[in-house]
């Protein structure tokens, strides 16, 4: 059985998943739904080979983890109606369907924010936990930081 730690937080926000493709390569910058994939196995070199066109940030997560869904509407919201909406994709992976992903990034803690660029993880660029009093300002803080690195 996986074990992952969860990090704690205040009382977990329901949220629906919300499931996308992801836009052919060389197409306009999307917005809305077309910013979201949910990865699996089956579509994760197609993710990470989009890095080459535009920021991934990968989503570790699971649906029984209160931060992971706190986090979720907040950042679901900003890949949709941001201001950087369309300059980068989420990429959410549930650790509990995916863990050789998981695995493969080494994840011990859940939520854990993860951004790939032309394939490579960003140095120094792992977010690991949802700062409740941030929120929306420090995720957007965050992006705005990784879509500065190029």
């Amino acid at each position: 059985m996986r074990k992952i730690a969860m990090l704690t937080g205040a009382v977990a926000v329901a949220a629906g998943t919300m499931l996308a493709t992801l836009a052919p390569a060389g197409a306009a910058p999307a917005t809305g739904e077309e910013n979201i994939v949910e990865v699996t196995a089956d579509n994760y070199d197609s993710v990470i080979n989009s890095s080459a066109d535009k920021l991934v940030i990968f989503d570790f997560n699971a649906t029984w983890c209160g931060p992971c869904q706190q986090m979720k509407p907040v950042i679901e919201k900003l890949a949709k109606e941001g201001a950087d909406a369309g300059k980068w994709t989420l990429a959410s992976v549930d650790v509990d369907k995916n863990g050789p992903i998981a695995d493969k990034y080494g994840i011990q803690y859940i939520p854990t924010l993860i951004p790939v660029r032309n394939k490579a993880e960003l140095a120094d660029s792992r977010q690991i936990g949802f700062d409740t009093d941030g929120g929306e300002a420090t995720l957007t803080k965050y992006i705005e930081d990784q879509l500065a690195k190029g």
